[in-house]
């Protein structure tokens, strides 16, 4: 693709949703904090890696990642996880291919589909209290994603990498993770960006990949 092959993509209101989650998940990252801040672990999504890895025409990988992530847990006995992540910072390392990913597969100009969340229903593999394992531990979050204006049950299962040293700790996907876009009523949008980038095919799921920096405490937004 050229530049030439950009498509006009108008995302100004999506933006302005995206900032109004981002200020009501601080507010609530800051009314668990009031609650109980030694219970907080946070998300670095400055130095976090949220990304993926999916095919073109048969075998050729792509790869993608999202610039502006966000999320925290709280721990204790009644546990849960929240994720998100803003789809309008999508960066696979081509502009005209991210304008057309977000115009025609995510239909960013939508609102509502700018958006990436996860909320856990149950997480499971945490130590006595309800606090983080030791590194190599397993966490396993059930809950609700997300995407295309669609909450689907979906379950991560997240390895940490390296255990609680000042504070902080590295995780990882314990397991292949594969995100499915037929649920998310994905198929037709797949299908018209394939037809805009002349592919013969592409994946109909994307491999996750995350490399993920925690703090404990209330120290940033998260």
């Amino acid at each position: 693709p050229t530049p030439t092959d950009m498509p006009a993509l108008d995302t100004k209101a999506s933006a302005t949703a995206n900032e109004a989650a981002a200020k009501a998940k601080r507010d609530a990252l800051g009314a668990a904090c009031k609650a109980g801040a030694d219970k907080v672990v946070r998300l670095d999504g400055a130095t976090s890696r949220v990304g993926y890895e999916s095919y073109k025409n048969g075998n050729l990988p792509v790869k993608g990642k999202f610039g502006k992530v966000g999320g925290y847990a709280v721990l204790g006995a009644e546990p849960a996880l929240f994720f998100w992540a803003d789809v309008l910072s999508l960066n696979s390392g081509d502009p005209v291919r991210d304008a057309r990913l977000l115009k025609l597969f995510f239909e960013a100009e939508k609102p509502g589909n700018a958006l990436l969340t996860f909320e856990s229903d149950s997480l499971a593999g945490l130590g006595a209290g309800g606090t983080l394992p030791a590194a190599g531990g397993v966490i396993e979050a059930k809950g609700k994603l997300g995407m295309h204006g669609a909450n689907v049950p979906f379950s991560i299962k997240l390895k940490l990498t390296k255990g609680a040293k000042d504070g902080a700790w590295k995780a990882a996907l314990a397991e292949e993770t594969l995100l499915p876009f037929d649920p998310f009523a994905l198929t037709a949008p797949l299908q018209a960006v394939m037809e805009a980038c002349n592919h013969k095919s592409m994946g109909t799921a994307v491999k996750l990949e995350f490399d993920l920096n925690l703090a404990a405490g209330c120290a940033g937004e998260g």
